[in-house]
């Protein structure tokens, strides 16, 4: 959640905060479907896609932490 409020104006706030609010439920309601799909086929692949999205989760934080560490920088240096 501080991320997503971090990385909008202070006008968007509350957009920002309701599309995130609203995408997190959307995933708490289709999720364990999609689970129990996958369970019938193979007792492993939720574990499997948790991993696999876990993993993509990291590398997207780890992009915008890059990202905004590089905004940083530049900031300084045209100070």
């Amino acid at each position: 959640n501080s991320l997503v409020s971090t990385t909008v104006g202070p006008k968007s706030q509350g957009q920002a905060q309701g599309a995130n609010q609203g995408m997190q439920s959307v995933a708490r309601i289709v999720g364990p479907f999609i689970a129990a799909w996958a369970y019938q086929y193979w007792r492993g692949l939720p574990y499997s896609f948790g991993a696999i999205l876990m993993l993509f989760g990291l590398i997207v934080v780890y992009y915008f932490m890059k990202q905004e560490k590089n905004n940083k920088l530049s900031q300084v240096e045209l100070n």
